[in-house]
């Protein structure tokens, strides 16, 4: 008698089982980034602000997101490498600032972006791209009204 009542304890439980899962998915669902860098262009040794902002499927702002934000060149203020993590804040915001070398050759300095929050489309990162034109020639090696370092003493 109990081995008939285990298909369909085991089905109830299992029933049981998905009925969380799916108030999950129904909650928290799709995640979106967006990611932009201002501003546009930029001069060998310049500086652009890159945010990134992350909604749900109702695009409502996603906290606590990490953000991973990587570009070939250049660095980030925050890391002192060109890459940095970083979290959403209540608006589902996140802001750094990369700066690129004095050597950056003129160009589309592409950055990627990965957004990442546990509850998300079933913890898949969500990418983006932005990039930032480096426009100008670098300057000469050792040219001190650039600021290179590489200047020799007089």
């Amino acid at each position: 008698m109990f081995a008939r009542r285990l298909p369909l304890l085991f089905a109830l439980g299992l029933a049981g089982l998905a009925w969380p899962l799916l108030a999950t998915a129904y909650q928290f669902g799709v995640m979106n980034a967006k990611a932009r860098a201002e501003p546009a262009q930029i001069e060998p040794g310049g500086n652009a602000r890159i945010s990134v902002v992350a909604n749900d499927g109702l695009q409502k702002p996603v906290a606590s997101a990490t953000v991973t934000i990587s570009a070939a060149t250049g660095y980030f203020e925050a890391s002192n490498e060109n890459v940095v993590i970083g979290y959403t804040d209540q608006d589902g915001a996140f802001q750094t600032v990369w700066h690129s070398n004095l050597q950056t050759p003129s160009g589309a300095q592409t950055f990627q972006v990965t957004t990442v929050k546990n509850g998300y489309i079933s913890k898949f990162p969500v990418t983006a791209t932005t990039q930032v034109i480096v426009v100008g020639d670098p300057p000469p090696s050792g040219d001190p009204a650039r600021g290179n370092p590489g200047f020799p003493a007089p």
